[in-house]
This record gives structure tokens, C-alpha cells and sequence, in this order.
């Protein structure tokens, strides 16, 4: 398994790289002063609203909100995984990945296998034009020549040693084996896909991880054959389709899960454009996780037989936990003996629209399925019903989702919700406190501090004690501690270096939101002295809001002890001496 990237080499990265440089490869920028601006590409706009800076390496656009570093434009506009953003960039700048436990391949070590892989997808699409058969059977299910170069659809020919002879020039048998192309049993190696159609599985970079293949001749089996996993290729982190959803720029409104890449291929062909399949395996966590990339409403379509049915509900308890408020999920299930690629063939795309339009919301897919068998006018079929929905219902990881399932379910049962007696969802929030906006929308001295040390890390210096910060109960202290110690214990650090080492957690969304303030929210600091003085005021203030802590525990101390030892009266005299002290300077 692969490490955790570890967070400084994040801030070396993202130190090296222009972010106008990067940025201008994707969208057209004009100069504009210091920064530069351009008609924002996550919306669609006339006139410009989309900010780059490459002083503070974060990007904003004033029209919808989008902001972040160059992690983040590469994940929101290629649709990367974090991991596969980080690569990228890695290697636009020449720098290798480095990774903390876990085992993982290096560069070097990955590189030969993706070539190997490239080459058999090569070799496979030119035997699908040598092979009439291979040809008339896609034909037969409808895939024409253009979907088949599209989603790079090849053919393994009949025969032991195709593959395998044609590249064991370049490639040794180890690595051939290594990547799941040869097979070996009773000291015989010999190609593993033989007489199939072939699907490349592509990352969303578009390189080859592994393959599946499907029979020709209706007496092979099994019917569909997946690449073994190897280093890589892990069915339960790769969604077959990515790449090729991602080539088409148009806004996803909801994506569809489908079991197969023949479905996500069929409906292609019949301009369905959004559906991506698991490849034989559950649908897992980090499945969902890439899909919840591209939109926040989801249709998991699964066959009618009982296993497409154990299918969706094992989908939708891994969807549990990485809820987020506000994402629509639905479930649809074909009649038994159909696909999405009959279906739709049959049906047509109307139809097929039609049949999505039906699905199931999940809280209705959710009761249904647990009430099935349960007499809910009676005592202990409410009981029941309670006992199987408890534990799912503290897995979800939405509150407010939550909630709203909690209530139905007490609806239902005619409970209470303090008598469900439910445990808190682990929903995995980071311990930095959210930082809560002020009621007159106007920037607190706690958040224009943080957003301060954000563009000039080197603030950092002038505290002190960031410890002591910490004991301060309200919002955002947490947080602005957090962030000292790591200004401090990394004096080259770049704003978005900070960003990125909160990569996953709440005060990511936070630190994003506060750079994309503008100067007149920060009282009209722009300069590097404006912002010294402004800092230290801001210092000022929050030791006089320790002091006065300390003095009020003490008073508290006093009532309750009766009196203050002598070392307790002399600490209430020196702080109010250097309460008296910071009062004056005001």
C-alpha cells in the first residue's frame, strides 16, 4: 500500500511551481497589474472574473466561488485524485514522490510497467483490425469504429503465444507476468487473454492500469475476465470510464454506476455520456470518492438478480460513511436477465432516460430494503427494524442526512429520537474548530489574522507562545496556532504549502476561503509592513484576551478557596499590572 506523501515535500513542490504557467496551459490569461485574469473555466462567463496570482500561488474566481492552488486546479479541472495531481506536478518540475510507510513503487520502478501496458493495449487495437470476426462481434453489439477507437477497444487474438512473442523483445517475462499479461501454471507461461474482446482500463490520466476482456465465442468462460491486481491495478481504487468521461468538458449533472464496462460503452454509443462500472468488485469508498469529483448526484444502476441486488445495497452501505450534505443518491434495478447494454438497445436513450428518471432515493431505497419481512404494526417488528437501521444510521457521515434519516425513522417507529440512542457518526472532522462568520458578515480579528500569516508566513516569528492560543475557547485559535507552528517549523513555507498541509481536513475549506479575501477585507493591507503592524495589533489584542482569562480563573480560585495563596496573589498583581499595560496602548 502506498504511503502518505509527506507534507513538506507538498511545499517544495508547490514552491516550484508558476502557477500562471500552469494555468495558462489549460486557460487563456491576460496580464492584469501583478496578477492575471481570464473568463473562469469552472462557469461559464463574459466577462472576466478569474484571478491568478502567481505571488501567492492561489487562484479565485470573484463569479462562482472556485479557488485553491495548483493541486486544486488540477484535481477540480482534470478531475485528479489528490495522489494523481501531486504526480503530475511532480513530474512537470522533475521532482520524484516521496512517500512515509506503507510499500510503493518508485518512478522508476512504475514507469516500465505503464509502458508494457501501453504497448499490449497497442498491440491489442491492431489485432481488432486484423480480426473480421473481432470486428463483426463489436459490430453485432453495436460498438462502431469510432467508440471502439475511442475508448481504445482492442482484440486478443486465439493462440498461447501472441502477446507474450510479440513482446518479449522489449519486455522480460517477470515484468510480463508482473502486470497480469502472461499467466504461468505447471512451469507453462502463456498469454492470459485469449480470443476476447479487450477494454483498457485507463487511470484518469490515461494510462493503461490493467485490462478486461470479454468472450467472443459464447462458450468460453468465464464471461468477462479482469487483469489479476498487480502494482498497477486494485479494482476496489479504479473506476473503468474516468478517462474518458473526463475528455468531455461539458458540466456531469449526475453520473451513473453501471456493473460493467460493456454497459459504460454501450451507453456511450448511444450518447449516454455519464456513466462510469466497478470492474467485478463491490462498489468501495475511494469509488465513490472519484465520482464525488465530478458531481454531487449519483444513480447506482445495478441488474435485477439477486446478486445486482446484494450489489446496490452493498454500495449504498460504503456510501454511508462519505456522504456529504447535499449529495442525491438513487438506485435503480434492471428486470432480472437485463443490462444497461440490452436495456438500452432495446429501449433506446429516451427509454433509458426515463428508466433513470424512476430510481429509487436512497432514504427510500434505504427503509425499504430493511423493512422487507418486518410486520411494522407490530411491537417487535418496530424493534426490529430499529436493530438493523442503529448501526448503518451511525455510520452516515452527513449530520444534517443524518438527522433527517433519524427523524424518518422515528416516524415510522413511533420513538423518540433521544430513545434511538444512537452513537456519533464518525464522520472524521478535523479537531481545528470551524471558523464561524460574524453576524454582520464583516472579517473577526481571529480570521484576518490567520488569512495575514496566509500571505506573509514569515508573521509567524512574532508569537511567541502559540500554545497558549490554543486555550483560548472560541473559533479559529485552534486553527491559527495550528498554522504558526508550521510557518514556524518552516520558514520558507508558500501560502498555498499551508493550504495544502490541511489537504482533507475542514481547515483546508477554511485557509482557501480566507486567501480568496480581498485587500479592503484585510482593512486595505497589501504591504508586507502594513501587514507587521496590523499583526501586532492583532497580538496586542489576543494577549489581552488571555490575561484577562487568567485574572477571571483566579477570581473564580478565590471564591471558591476563600483566599489566593501568595505566589496565586502575586500572579493576579502581574497580570493586572500588564492588563493596565495593554489597555493603554489601545
Amino acid at each position: 500500500m502506498a504511503g502518505r506523501i509527506p507534507s513538506e515535500f507538498i511545499q517544495q513542490l508547490l514552491a516550484r511551481v508558476d502557477l500562471a504557467d500552469l494555468i495558462g496551459r489549460y486557460v487563456p490569461l491576460k496580464k492584469a497589474g501583478a496578477e492575471f485574469k481570464a473568463c473562469c473555466p469552472f462557469h461559464n462567463e463574459k466577462t472576466p472574473s478569474f484571478t491568478v496570482s502567481p505571488r501567492k500561488g492561489f487562484y479565485h474566481c470573484f463569479g462562482c466561488g472556485a479557488h485553491g492552488t495548483a493541486i486544486t486546479f488540477l484535481m477540480d479541472y482534470n478531475r485528479y485524485s489528490f495522489p494523481d495531481a501531486v504526480e503530475e506536478l511532480a513530474k512537470q518540475t522533475g521532482l520524484e514522490v516521496p512517500h512515509v510507510g506503507g510499500s510503493v513503487a518508485t518512478r522508476q520502478e512504475l514507469d516500465p510497467l505503464y509502458e508494457c501496458m501501453e504497448t499490449a493495449c497497442q498491440f491489442y487495437q491492431k489485432e481488432l483490425t486484423r480480426s473480421k470476426s473481432a470486428q463483426a462481434y463489436a459490430h453485432e453489439r453495436g460498438l462502431s469504429d469510432q467508440i471502439c477507437e475511442e475508448y481504445r477497444i482492442g482484440y486478443a487474438p486465439p493462440g498461447f503465444e501472441n502477446l507474450g512473442s510479440k513482446l518479449s523483445a522489449r519486455f522480460s517475462k517477470e515484468l510480463l507476468l508482473k502486470v497480469g499479461l502472461l499467466s504461468e501454471k505447471e512451469n507453462r507461461v502463456y498469454d492470459k487473454f485469449r480470443n476476447r474482446l479487450m477494454f483498457p482500463i485507463r487511470d484518469s490520466r490515461g494510462r493503461v492500469l490493467g485490462f478486461g476482456g470479454r468472450v467472443i465465442d459464447s462458450e468460453d468462460r468465464p464471461k468477462y475476465m479482469n487483469s489479476p491486481e498487480t502494482p498497477l491495478f486494485h479494482k476496489g481504487r479504479v473506476l473503468y470510464g474516468v478517462h474518458e468521461l473526463q475528455q468531455h468538458r461539458g458540466k456531469v449533472n449526475y453520473l451513473i454506476l453501471t456493473e460493467g464496462y460493456m454497459d459504460v460503452v454501450s451507453l456511450a454509443q448511444a450518447g449516454v455520456r455519464n456513466a462510469l462500472a466497478t470492474l467485478g468488485t463491490a462498489t468501495t469508498e475511494d469509488h465513490i470518492r472519484q465520482m464525488g469529483r465530478f458531481c454531487r448526484t449519483f444513480v447506482f444502476c445495478f441488474d435485477g438478480d439477486p446478486a445486482g441486488r446484494a450489489a446496490g445495497w452493498r454500495a449504498l452501505e460504503n456510501l454511508l460513511p462519505v456522504l456529504r450534505e447535499g449529495d442525491e443518491v438513487r438506485f435503480a434495478h434492471l428486470e432480472e436477465g437485463e443490462d444497461p447494454d440490452s436495456y438500452i438497445r432495446a429501449h433506446g436513450t429516451s427509454g433509458w432516460k426515463e428508466f433513470i428518471r424512476e430510481a429509487v432515493p436512497l432514504e427510500d431505497y434505504f427503509f425499504t430494503h430493511l423493512e422487507q419481512g418486518l410486520n411494522l404494526d407490530s411491537a417487535s417488528g418496530k424493534s426490529a427494524l430499529v436493530a438493523k437501521a442503529r448501526p448503518l444510521l451511525e455510520k452516515v457521515g452527513a449530520p444534517v442526512f443524518r438527522d433527517l434519516m433519524i427523524r424518518k425513522l422515528c416516524d415510522t417507529t413511533g420513538l423518540r429520537e433521544d430513545q434511538l440512542r444512537l452513537e456519533s457518526a464518525a464522520s472524521g472532522r478535523t479537531e481545528v474548530r470551524r471558523l464561524k462568520p460574524t453576524p454582520s458578515g464583516r472579517p473577526t480579528t481571529i480570521r484576518k489574522m490567520i488569512r495575514l500569516l496566509l500571505e506573509y508566513p514569515g508573521l509567524a516569528r512574532l508569537v511567541s507562545s502559540p500554545d497558549e492560543l490554543r486555550a483560548i475557547p472560541e473559533p479559529g485559535f485552534r486553527l491559527f496556532a495550528a498554522v504558526v507552528e508550521l510557518a514556524k517549523k518552516n520558514p520558507e513555507i508558500t501560502p498555498p504549502g499551508i493550504i495544502e498541509s490541511f489537504h482533507g481536513q475542514d481547515a483546508e475549506k477554511h485557509l482557501s476561503s480566507l486567501m480568496s479575501w480581498r485587500p479592503i477585507e484585510l482593512s486595505g493591507v497589501q504591504e508586507e509592513e502594513e501587514a507587521h503592524e496590523t499583526f501586532m495589533e492583532g497580538m496586542r489584542r489576543f494577549r489581552e484576551k488571555l490575561v484577562k482569562q487568567q485574572i477571571s480563573r483566579l477570581h473564580i480560585r478565590q471564591v471558591e478557596q476563600g483566599a489566593l495563596n501568595d505566589a496565586e496573589q502575586e500572579k493576579l498583581a502581574s497580570l493586572r499590572k500588564e492588563l493596565k499595560q495593554l489597555l493603554g496602548k489601545t
